[in-house]
């Protein structure tokens, strides 16, 4: 009859319309996605990663080649250069002691930005100074300040994500002060046969200072952080 569909016909038709068609994300799908990427950006976990990668940077600039600058640059011994080691991780352990007894005075946003702050002039005169015995006498109180609130930064840490994903925030902690290591560990060595030691130093301090700024900028007025808890 005229006008009605041979069987093959109907028959391509049927498995035509069994063949699902691909669906494009919808504008809803998008929004979601983007509010959740807008969350983590705010989310105190975000700015606690921003606070381990300034560090990182930081360091790797200067902390690989302290035992090069003091024997190459100061002319101190290897030996020397061991004892005024020890001595800084010796005072380190007496300092960390006295961290817990700082965080219940004064908070545990506090007393990682304030002695993280007070290390950084010690820093400076440590790398820019050219007098041995100076720098011998810094270098164990800089490290002994800057070190001394780390458990405190660790704990603190923790604390601003949910207990089931402490595990995740810890790796991705280590790897966002670690890969900012690699990274400029290489470029310091760099910068000191190009420029000499000062430079690595006042980068390092700078990236310091903005680990501080990001960390007191956010987290000062949290409500987590009582005086009289740690």
């Amino acid at each position: 009859m005229e006008g009605r569909p041979q069987e093959g016909e109907e028959e391509d038709r049927r498995a035509t319309a069994r063949v699902p068609t691909p669906r494009n994300p919808t504008p809803a799908l998008t929004m979601i996605r983007g509010d959740r990427l807008k969350a983590l950006l705010r989310s105190p976990f975000f700015f606690v990663m921003l606070v381990y990668v300034f560090t990182g940077l930081g360091a790797g600039l200067f902390i690989p080649y302290f035992n090069l600058f003091f024997v190459h640059n100061l002319r101190a011994s290897s030996a020397l250069f061991g004892l005024i080691d020890g001595g800084a991780n010796g005072l380190t352990a007496l300092t960390t002691l006295a961290s817990p007894w700082l965080a219940v005075r004064i908070g545990r946003v506090n007393t990682i930005a304030l002695t993280r702050l007070c290390s950084i002039p010690l820093l400076l005169l440590v790398g820019l100074t050219g007098v041995l015995p100076l720098a011998a006498l810094l270098y164990p109180l800089r490290q002994g300040v800057m070190d001394m609130s780390n458990g405190v930064l660790q704990v603190f840490s923790m604390e601003v994500v949910s207990e089931k994903y402490r595990g995740l925030a810890n790796s991705s902690y280590q790897a966002a002060y670690q890969v900012p290591w690699a990274i400029t560990a290489s470029l310091g060595g760099i910068i000191i046969v190009q420029f000499g030691y000062p430079p690595v130093f006042l980068l390092g301090a700078a990236c310091y200072v903005l680990a501080i700024v990001v960390l007191w900028g956010r987290f000062r007025h949290a409500k987590s952080d009582i005086p009289g808890a740690v």
